[in-house]
């Protein structure tokens, strides 16, 4: 999504990706701190990302299970075992991270500015998911569909596998590539215990008295957070 952002928006969108360590500049916070910083990226995969309430936040979520699939095609380039067994073990582990990430970011009754975007709505449609999040970049801004559609159709497109690593392809679009049941373990009804253990660990943890949010004393406009696990 950041880099139809990118495109949509040119040189006025300025994009912070929390993660590289190799730019001095670098403030090391999220949300960032730097002057003129439209956009600030983070998974918050330790679940320490601050909720700020002044500053908007962006939240991308997926589904369990297909987020789970494709998170076990990078365990694998990081040298885990291809294999049945590896996958639901990676996946009980994944069920906590992934519960916590959507009590706190999507199920969250902390009051904050935030708009939800669920990854299956985004790829089933990017220009529709896009005319919203536009507007909530640059308020009052109207969509240009034309250009929108346009850079929709001309997106790259990034598969991992731990066959192939990294394949982009240029020119894909934007859309749902891979499905859950052409992954080689899938198992209907492993799928389905997977899913109900991740979904009753979300309600738990949801039902527990919610944090208040961070004290901010700063406002940055345009500022977005955009997460997804």
């Amino acid at each position: 999504m950041h880099r139809l952002a990118l495109s949509y928006f040119g040189n006025d969108f300025n994009y912070c990706l929390f993660y590289p360590t190799d730019n001095p500049d670098c403030c090391r916070t999220f949300p960032c701190v730097r002057p003129g910083v439209k956009f600030s990226k983070n998974h918050d995969f330790d679940l320490s990302g601050r909720i700020l309430p002044d500053v908007p936040y962006l939240v991308q979520h997926r589904s369990f299970m297909p987020g789970t699939v494709s998170d076990f095609e990078l365990y694998l380039l990081d040298g885990g075992a291809d294999t049945k067994e590896s996958f639901k073990e990676f996946a009980l582990i994944r069920t906590d991270g992934w519960a916590a990430f959507m009590a706190k970011w999507v199920d969250s009754r902390i009051k904050f500015e935030r708009l939800l975007v669920g990854y299956e709505d985004f790829v089933s449609d990017p220009q529709g998911t896009m005319k919203r999040v536009i507007p909530f970049f640059a308020p009052g801004e109207k969509p240009d569909e034309e250009r929108l559609a346009r850079i929709v159709k001309n997106e790259t497109h990034v598969a991992v596998t731990k066959q192939g690593g990294e394949e982009w392809t240029a020119n894909a679009g934007v859309k749902a590539f891979r499905k859950v049941e052409a992954f080689r373990f899938y198992d209907a009804g492993l799928f389905r215990e997977l899913e109900l253990i991740a979904q009753e660990k979300r309600r738990a943890i949801t039902k527990e008295a919610a944090p208040r949010p961070s004290i901010g004393r700063f406002r940055l406009p345009l500022m977005k957070a955009i997460f997804g696990r």
